[in-house]
């Protein structure tokens, strides 16, 4: 509100999954502003919405995901040509007996990258 005189955001983009994120997203935005969701909610969340926001405000809440095959390629040749050092996002390393505590540590939001270790 202060960077914008109280206006709000005309665009506003969240590229995070946290229901804090949106929620703030949708407080934040201007007058016939746009919210755009560019990250999903994993687990899935039901985010509470108060649609005077939307009515009132007139705010236009999108979504977008934009990737292919051929981009997946192109990571996977980054990553194989050491162009890319990822190792410094993976938070955990956890062998494949263990995987369940994996997927809580993904759930609860206790990593960047968990490594499920297989061998």
């Amino acid at each position: 509100a202060e960077l914008t005189g109280g206006k709000g955001a005309d665009r506003v983009i969240v590229a995070t999954g946290a229901v804090a994120a949106v929620k703030d997203a949708i407080d934040i935005a201007a007058t016939c502003g746009n919210v755009n969701l560019f990250a999903g909610i994993y687990p899935a969340h039901t985010v509470e919405l108060d649609p005077n926001h939307v009515h009132y405000k007139q705010i236009e809440i999108t979504g977008s995901h934009d990737f292919t095959a051929v981009h997946f390629q192109l990571g996977l040749r980054l990553l194989a040509s050491g162009g890319s050092d990822v190792r410094p996002l993976i938070s955990h390393r956890i062998p494949l007996e263990e995987i369940e505590e994996g997927f809580r540590i993904v759930a609860e939001q206790r990593g960047a990258k968990v490594l499920i270790l297989t061998g």
